[in-house]
């Protein structure tokens, strides 16, 4: 397929039906980030309290935020994409979808990392 048959392809507006699927997954990746922030808040306080306080998923607090904030941000892309374009939302260009999901992939990835380089030296 051509570039400019790609973009075309990106920029046509969804079906109804897509956009409702669309701003469904992008709800629950705005819930689940939400969620993310809230874990990563309580660790935090609970932390403060009692050292030994547990992480879901064995994440440290900054990981939680970061898990948090990347949800929120593909969430709002969600969003953006699947809203009329005349509503002009901030975001990254559709076509480049990739660099979005690039940086996501690498700051979850390279928060977990530290974690674990971390816990290396802790041991």
């Amino acid at each position: 397929m051509p570039p400019a048959a790609a973009t075309t392809l990106l920029a046509a507006p969804l079906p109804l039906a897509g956009t409702i699927a669309v701003y469904a997954l992008a709800a629950i990746l705005l819930v689940a980030g939400a969620w993310f922030l809230h874990a990563a808040r309580r660790l935090g306080r609970a932390a403060d309290e009692e050292p030994s306080a547990s992480a879901p998923l064995g994440l440290s607090v900054s990981t939680l935020a970061v898990v948090g904030l990347a949800l929120l941000v593909l969430g709002y892309h969600g969003v953006a994409y699947a809203s009329p374009q005349s509503w002009n939302l901030l975001s990254v260009p559709r076509d480049r979808w990739y660099v979005l999901a690039g940086a996501v992939i690498l700051a979850i990835g390279v928060s977990v990392f530290t974690d674990r380089v971390a816990a290396h030296d802790g041991d």
